[in-house]
């Protein structure tokens, strides 16, 4: 029986240590980023499991595995972003402007799984900005300028919000210039 739950025990942990392996053997041999972790998803390991063993094996290359990995799936670059924060929360500019830079209609839901993920949103939002493909306002508020009174109001434009109420004409209000009217 020993034998038996050994034997099931290194079966389990046999794909594992492969792919693992895999991924650092192909770190090591130059392949590109796109190619390292298509062959890693190819072992079925998660998406979670390829960003840990890549930050494992050099952490300076989590950013371009998370642009490689959103780029083949950006609609996942939510849940990208998220694994690779979990695998090296100290690079949250570089992994979320590396999405931004393989998918920037998805950049609302970047900044997101970042913040989620304890990334400061100040910093996640001008990565967004600095970035030239991202509207700008998918990631912060539209800051239209208008009259908040609305066209209907009695406040005069670019008033301090006091209502103007100009005398009639023919009035003695006003009290400027001096003398009185003529008769003709």
């Amino acid at each position: 029986m020993r034998h038996v739950m050994l034997g099931v025990l290194v079966g389990l942990a046999l794909p594992i240590y492969s792919a693992q392996a895999a991924v650092s053997d192909d770190i090591s041999a130059g392949m590109p980023m796109d190619q390292v972790v298509a062959n890693a998803l190819a072992t079925n390991a998660s998406m979670s499991d390829v960003l840990a063993q890549v930050s494992a094996a050099d952490p300076s290359l989590v950013a371009s595995a998370v642009a490689a990995a959103v780029a083949a799936n950006p609609s996942a670059a939510a849940d990208i972003v998220s694994a690779a924060m979990d695998a090296n929360p100290d690079a949250a500019e570089s992994i979320v402007d590396a999405a931004m830079q393989a998918a920037p209609e998805q950049a609302g839901a970047i900044i997101s799984a970042a913040v989620a993920k304890g990334a400061n949103p100040d910093a996640m939002t001008a990565v967004a900005l600095a970035n030239p493909n991202v509207d700008p306002t998918a990631v912060t508020e539209a800051t239209a300028a208008g009259n908040p009174q609305g066209p209907a109001s009695s406040f005069a434009p670019g008033s301090t919000g006091i209502p103007s109420s100009l005398p009639a004409f023919g009035s003695s209000s006003g009290g400027g210039g001096g003398g009185s009217a003529s008769a003709s």
